[in-house]
C-alpha cells in the first residue's frame, strides 16, 4: 500500500533558511523571499480575525530574511548577484513597513 502525501505537506523552505541564517545560498534566500510574499495574503486574514501570533511571527520572518540577505550582500562578489540582493532587500523593506503600519 502506497503512501499518500498528507494534505498541505509541502518542503518548508523557510525552516531551513531560518535556522542557517548566515550560511542561506543564494537559491534559498530566493525561494523564502517569494514564500514571504506568497504569505502576505494569509496575513492580511490573520489580522482580519485578530491572530496576532501569527503576525508576529510573519514580522520575525522577515526580519530574519533581512539579516540573511545583508549577511549574503557581505559574502558574495558577483556584481549581478549583489544587485538581486539589494532589489529584494528594498522590497522587503517596503513589506515590512506596510505590515509595521497596517497590521496592527
Amino acid at each position: 500500500m502506497a503512501k499518500s502525501k498528507r494534505a498541505g505537506s509541502k518542503k518548508n523552505t523557510s525552516r531551513k533558511v531560518k535556522s542557517l541564517t548566515g550560511h542561506a545560498t543564494f537559491n534559498d534566500i530566493t525561494q523564502w523571499y517569494i514564500q514571504i510574499f506568497g504569505q502576505m495574503g494569509w496575513m492580511v486574514l490573520a489580522n482580519a480575525h485578530g491572530y496576532k501570533d501569527k503576525l508576529n511571527c510573519y514580522r520575525t520572518s522577515i526580519s530574519k530574511f533581512k539579516m540573511a540577505v545583508e549577511t549574503k550582500m557581505s559574502q558574495i562578489q558577483d556584481v549581478d548577484q549583489k544587485q538581486d540582493l539589494m532589489i529584494m532587500l528594498n522590497y522587503m523593506t517596503v513589506l515590512q513597513n506596510h505590515v509595521n503600519k497596517d497590521m496592527i
